[in-house]
């Protein structure tokens, strides 16, 4: 599962935090990772004023996304990449979640593709086209996606790590009722 955290809704959004969580239906919910991203690296790309005045108006702890430690993008793409490779089965047969057929899949891939021009040597993005998943299609196809809501904990709305974790783990829970 991946959640993003961003400062526009466009797909050349600057990005400031990236969560990742494996998942499967056999294993639950793993270990998920946090990259927050440095900023100033991405200059170019997209800082809409409507974003940035959403986020005065989240929580503080969401907030603290802003003064967390920085990584460089081509650090986080390689950590991300291994990251993929060492918890699932390769790119050909990563199911990557997004939150969104048009958001976090998207505005990842664009962030990626746009990161490779900049720092050659950087992989290609590590899952498949095809296997692009959308969280938002599968919580609105399952008829009782309020009660299983209720039961998965959620500790900092809109922080992508705990977002991609309670993601995952309503997806495996919706998943498993449907298998």
């Amino acid at each position: 599962m991946l959640d993003l955290e961003t400062l526009s809704l466009r797909p050349d959004s600057v990005l400031l935090s990236i969560g990742l969580v494996p998942f499967s239906l056999e294993d639950g919910v793993k270990e998920g990772i946090e990259i927050v991203l440095d900023l100033e690296q991405q200059v170019g790309r997209r800082i809409d004023q409507g974003t940035v005045t959403w986020w005065i108006h989240q929580s503080l702890e969401a907030k603290k996304v802003f003064a967390a430690q920085r990584i460089s993008n081509d650090l986080a793409m390689r950590e991300i990449h291994d990251f993929i490779q060492k918890e699932t089965v390769g790119p050909k047969n990563v199911k990557m979640w997004g939150n969104g057929s048009d958001f976090d899949n998207v505005l990842f891939g664009n962030w990626w593709n746009w990161g490779k021009v900049r720092w050659p040597g950087t992989p290609d993005i590590p899952w498949q086209f095809y296997n692009n998943r959308c969280f938002r299609t599968l919580k609105n196809l399952h008829p009782s996606f309020e009660g299983i809501m209720k039961g998965v904990q959620r500790v900092v709305h809109h922080n992508a790590l705990d977002d991609a974790r309670w993601q995952a783990e309503c997806a495996v829970r919706m998943l498993r009722q449907i298998n």
